[in-house]
């Protein structure tokens, strides 16, 4: 940012350095943080809360605890097969379903537990993402209008 001043200023967005320019007037350069990292502001809208983190490692805790307590189910046991088959696209679901449980049986090995890891991951991010999207000024000022 380019200020016009006499000096050195320290601001609210870091160091200035005052240089002359061809009309003998000073011209204060500040280096901001801001200015170095311009999508600062928006990684720091995807900070969570801890409290919400907590609940989703507490989710993600609870999943996998009891992942392991009872067999496939059959569609599991489907999403493998057709792991083994990958296509751009199946009759009853999108390719993405087959290609995640195919990367998990990979890395994992085939139990029910490496099946349901990525899952429980996933749902711990969608409380994170339920958190973001309430915590938008377009959804805070839509809950308080009338339908």
């Amino acid at each position: 940012m380019l200020r016009r001043g006499s000096g050195s200023n320290w601001g609210r967005q870091g160091l200035a350095d005052t240089r002359s320019n061809a009309s003998g007037a000073y011209a204060s350069i500040e280096m901001a943080s801001t200015a170095a990292h311009p999508n600062h502001h928006r990684l720091a809208s995807l900070a969570v809360p801890w409290p919400v983190l907590a609940v989703a490692g507490v989710m993600f805790a609870g999943l996998m605890a009891v992942s392991g307590a009872y067999g496939f189910h059959g569609d599991e046991m489907y999403y493998i097969v057709a792991g083994q088959h990958p296509a751009f696209g199946y009759v009853d679901q999108p390719p993405l379903t087959p290609l995640l449980s195919a990367v998990s049986v990979a890395l994992f090995g085939v139990l029910p537990t490496a099946i349901r890891l990525l899952p429980a991951l996933e749902m711990g991010l969608m409380v994170s993402a339920v958190q973001h999207a309430g915590s938008s000024p377009v959804y805070r000022g839509a809950a308080l209008r009338p339908a």
